[in-house]
């Protein structure tokens, strides 16, 4: 529920104000989980956690196919009571992380590109099929931050695959992002990295190097 904070989010103490959020992600609390047998070539994993700080529901399913394909559903259902009664700030991101063999560190991506860009400020970033290593996605801001967003995103995979089936796809237009830096970023993004690439708590640390990548979303 938290991502690293931008310049602008500490111009406006977002990391103070929505602090709330980070406590969330640190200490949900599991509190069932369930293998389900659809039929022989299905089965769904579904698991449901409690939120504390913000006395909420967030629920998990993976959908697992003969095929290999997963379908997974994340949904995140706060406390109706508390939503009148307390005032809590806007959730900076919602998503998941994974990691992937690290011979996935290439990504083809059909949104916006090549470059970096966000809501505010993506018209110089034109509609298209990009490709490029994780590490080319990463920034280095002078303030280690949040970075490499791509928007408008319709699927995203390894570039030596595109889409054949190893990649990620969503309705079309929706704010995504490979890349490389932090796990916790703003947008809907998916960026694989180095396993070995460090966080700090004020933002990405670029790091070379490592065999795995890992391959976080998010939505807005």
């Amino acid at each position: 529920y938290w991502r690293a904070p931008t310049d602008n989010d500490y111009g406006n103490r977002m990391p103070q104000r929505q602090a709330m959020w980070r406590e969330a992600s640190r200490f949900r609390m599991l509190e069932t989980i369930e293998v389900v047998r659809v039929r022989p070539s299905e089965v769904r994993i579904e698991s449901s956690f409690t939120v504390p700080e913000v006395l909420a529901t967030h629920t998990l399913s993976y959908t697992v196919l003969g095929t290999g394909d997963i379908g997974i559903t994340s949904r995140f259902v706060p406390d109706p009571e508390t939503l009148t009664t307390a005032e809590i700030p806007d959730l900076p991101r919602f998503g998941l992380s994974m990691r992937v063999n690290g011979d996935f560190d290439r990504v083809a991506w059909y949104g916006r590109g090549p470059h970096e860009n966000y809501r505010d400020r993506f018209t110089s970033s034109p509609v298209g099929v990009y490709e490029a290593t994780a590490a080319d996605l990463y920034y280095p801001y002078v303030r280690p931050q949040e970075n490499g967003n791509r928007t408008a995103a319709r699927w995203v995979g390894s570039a030596a695959r595109r889409r054949a089936d190893a990649g990620l796809e969503r309705p079309p237009l929706y704010a995504g992002g490979p890349g490389r830096g932090s796990e916790e970023d703003g947008q809907a993004h998916v960026r694989p990295r180095a396993a070995r690439v460090r966080e700090r708590e004020h933002g990405p640390r670029a790091a070379r190097g490592g065999g795995r990548q890992q391959l976080g979303g998010a939505a807005a």
